[in-house]
């Protein structure tokens, strides 16, 4: 195609005399602006002198002289009432809310001034490619290409672009996790190669307001995400690889840790019965563990009488027969029968009308409090039943 000469481009005439031919074509004002750009270079005219030209035209006033300073000064999305902006705002999703914020100081404000919620927030990372959803229904591939990477949004046509996937999908998350006031309900991210671990941990925002966050991955390094969360605000803690490994006591003196209600770490390597005194604070635990013996035992039972807010545990451990009875006979019960597989035992909490239900059996132990009336609490406390 023939390069349309720089004369013309400056030639105002000219250009709306080529508006006109594309109204009259019958395509919508974006069509018209993308045939327009290509044959005349995207530098001819913006779109909003385009769109002016265009609906003057298509409204039937054709006079290609007519002078533009004698209209009233237009009234931009700016500056319309900011109770207004904040109502328009509040309809849109946080992600797309984001690019409002760079059109003008005003809509950054009203941006910054609006709560922003994600329901779900999920972030899978493999070798090639990345893929960012949020809210179950705004999803976004990255996928790692030759020259570049291929950027696609749920059912769209990808966008060629050339940068790698990872640091234009990081880009993105980025700014999708940085309003201003944002709280996420809940964060899963899915690894499967060690590479792209690393990058996440350099990348992902510190201070990230997350109720529950769930990990899945192959590398033991990725609990050092843990810190990127905001401390009090996360509730549940999900970690999903093989094991811990050395970081293990090091996340467990960060205050995510010992702020969380929930924790679920029942994959993977486990952890020493000696360890569980870890756990003593949590409202609700799941866990692998091996060394299971009656005094880690009667300690944790001892502990989470203690903890009132305490409703349940589950320790994933294979456990041999002659060491349930162990474990019963130092809670002080009486054993009648030596051939069993499980057994119940019911310990009253002191003080209240609670006790702790715990069940032994040979593939781990479950814990949980429970409250009954007077007249059964009563009971227990005369002499523990066992079933």
């Amino acid at each position: 195609m023939p390069t349309i000469p720089d004369v013309l481009k400056s030639n105002e005439a000219y250009l709306k005399s080529c508006i006109l031919y594309e109204m009259l074509a019958s395509k919508s004002a974006s069509d018209c602006y993308q045939n327009f750009c290509k044959k005349l270079g995207a530098d001819a005219m913006s779109y909003y002198d385009f769109d002016y030209w265009y609906y003057r035209f298509y409204g039937g006033e054709m006079d290609l002289n007519y002078d533009r300073s004698s209209d009233p000064t237009p009234i931009s999305f700016s500056d319309m009432p900011v109770v207004v902006l904040k109502h328009i705002v509040k309809d849109l999703d946080p992600v797309e809310r984001t690019p409002l914020r760079r059109i003008s100081t005003v809509m950054n404000a009203v941006v910054d001034d609006v709560k922003s919620v994600y329901e779900t927030f999920d972030l899978k990372l493999s070798e090639s490619q990345m893929i960012m959803k949020v809210n179950k229904n705004t999803g976004m591939t990255y996928q790692n290409t030759e020259n570049g990477c291929t950027v696609q949004k749920s059912n769209e046509s990808g966008i060629r672009i050339e940068k790698s996937f990872l640091e234009k999908g990081f880009s993105d998350m980025t700014q999708a996790l940085t309003i201003p006031k944002l709280k996420i309900d809940s964060f899963t991210i899915t690894f499967s190669n060690p590479e792209t671990d690393h990058s996440l941990i350099y990348s992902l925002p510190i201070g990230l307001h997350v109720k529950s966050l769930k990990i899945h991955g192959n590398s033991v390094e990725v609990v050092h995400l843990l810190c990127h969360f905001k401390p009090g605000a996360l509730e549940t803690i999900c970690i999903n690889t093989q094991g811990m490994g050395d970081t293990g006591m090091y996340v467990m003196q960060l205050e995510q840790w010992k702020q969380a209600k929930q924790v679920d770490i029942s994959y993977g390597k486990p952890f020493h019965a000696d360890h569980l005194p870890l756990f003593y604070h949590f409202e609700r635990f799941e866990i692998n563990v091996y060394g299971v013996c009656p005094i880690p035992i009667v300690y944790l039972l001892n502990a989470l009488s203690l903890n009132p807010n305490f409703k349940m545990c589950h320790l994933k451990s294979g456990i041999e027969q002659n060491n349930i009875i162990a474990i019963m006979l130092k809670l002080g019960v009486e054993i009648e029968d030596e051939d069993i597989d499980s057994i119940t035992h019911r310990q009253p909490i002191p003080n209240s009308n609670a006790f702790l239900k715990t069940e032994i059996r040979l593939d781990g132990i479950i814990i949980h409090r429970k409250t009954c009336c007077s007249k059964c609490y009563k009971v227990l406390v005369d002499g523990m039943t066992t079933s």
